[in-house]
């Protein structure tokens, strides 16, 4: 679907009205936007709107991750990573929230290159603070936790190092 422009405008001009919802229902909202067909462009249009309960994110709008191994803004690269995964909830909120901390965590080389290092473990625990505000559920939160932990970390690439990664962290497909 599409949204028509006086509607796009009205929410973007309204979207502080949002403090007035119960965070409970923020997070149902969130869920089911993220698990849509149209993530992607809901992310890309309104920014500004889930700024409104996810703070963290402004730092990544726009932010260029100035890198020969990104080619994207964080932001860019946060909503095409929720739409490029399967439609699970927890996962696309893992996608959502999985760089967060970038912007935090820059750093710049002597050849201008922007690096993240660590942004994982920072990202992890902002998740964590910002599923706590949300109310997430103690178990989802921890799995969320745990991925965006490693999301970064490379694990061998041998059979047996990818299994004890799955069973280590319960992943189902």
């Amino acid at each position: 679907f599409t949204i028509e422009e006086e509607t796009k405008n009205a929410i973007h001009k309204q979207k502080d009205l949002l403090k007035n919802i119960s965070v409970e229902r923020i997070s149902v909202e969130l869920t089911k936007l993220l698990v849509g067909n149209n993530a992607f462009n809901i992310l890309m249009e309104f920014p500004d709107v889930f700024s409104v309960f996810i703070p963290e994110i402004l730092p990544c709008i726009g932010f260029e991750q100035n890198n020969p191994h990104h080619c994207y803004t964080v932001w860019e690269h946060i909503a095409k990573s929720v739409s490029l995964v399967r439609p699970d909830p927890v996962i696309r909120t893992v996608m959502l929230l999985h760089d967060i901390a970038k912007p935090k965590m820059k750093t710049v080389d002597e050849s201008g290159i922007y690096h993240f290092k660590k942004h994982q473990y920072v990202g992890a625990e902002m998740a964590k603070e910002i599923l706590k505000r949300l109310k997430y559920d103690n178990r989802s939160a921890d799995y969320i936790f745990r991925l965006i932990w490693e999301h970064d970390n490379r694990i061998p690439a041998q059979v047996s190092s990818v299994k004890r990664f799955i069973s280590k962290h319960d992943f189902q497909f």
